[in-house]
């Protein structure tokens, strides 16, 4: 099976797939191909949003530097300023910031349960346990990619945000927690720890597509 990188999943699946066709295969892969598509789209807005807020930002504060804009704000009695636009301009930057992290984080979660539910009809095995859910994919002559632990211990993470999960992924993937995370004594923010990047959750995209059948898969007797 072929990488999502966001170029290629544009323009892929367009032959027509030759003899036997496997239609669970190919809802299980073009649905890979619409969260793809999905995450692209959102973060482009996002990336859009967070280019014009800078750009604004730089603006104003060059004009109030060159006296071409009034300054916008409030001061106290004392003169010290309680607000002002360049810190609103900030706040607005850094919710462009926070709003990147968390949908890639919504997506990553997203594509670990469309493996789980196609799993699920593949085998038609409901149970709920990821490891016997794997055998069974196994069972019917579907590789599983080694490195489906890793999402599956990210997806449960972000579901949870406790300390059994978290220890799960900085077993099976610490990358994915931003620069110089420890674990905390007490309550530890796992959720907030968490620092997925583009080339993390194509990865992610990946781990599940080659964890599954596509239009071409013959299943093998369980």
């Amino acid at each position: 099976m072929a990488d999502y990188g966001w170029e290629a999943d544009a323009q892929r699946r367009d032959k027509v797939a030759a003899f036997p066709w496997n239609l669970q295969g190919y809802v299980f892969q073009e649905g890979v191909t619409v969260l793809i598509a999905a995450y692209h789209a959102a973060s482009e807005a996002l990336r859009e949003e967070w280019e014009r807020a800078k750009e604004e930002a730089q603006a104003y504060q060059d004009g109030v530097d060159r006296g071409e804009i009034e300054w916008i704000g409030e001061r106290d009695e004392d003169g010290s300023i309680l607000w002002d636009q360049e810190q609103v301009h900030d706040l607005e930057i850094e919710s462009k910031v926070e709003g990147m992290a968390a949908l890639r984080k919504a997506f990553a979660l997203s594509i670990y349960h469309h493996w789980e539910r196609g799993a699920r009809k593949w085998t038609g095995n409901d149970v709920n346990d990821h490891d016997k859910l794997v055998r069974a994919v196994e069972a019917i002559g579907i590789p599983i990619s080694p490195r489906l632990k890793a999402v599956k211990d990210l997806a449960n993470l972000l579901k949870h945000d406790n300390d059994k999960r978290g220890d799960d992924l900085l077993e099976s993937w610490p990358q994915v927690f931003r620069p110089g995370f420890k674990k905390g004594e007490n309550r530890t923010d796992w959720y907030g720890a968490i620092n997925l990047t583009d080339a993390q959750l194509t990865e992610a995209f990946n781990i599940v597509a080659k964890s599954g059948p596509d239009e071409k898969t013959v299943y093998v007797s369980a």
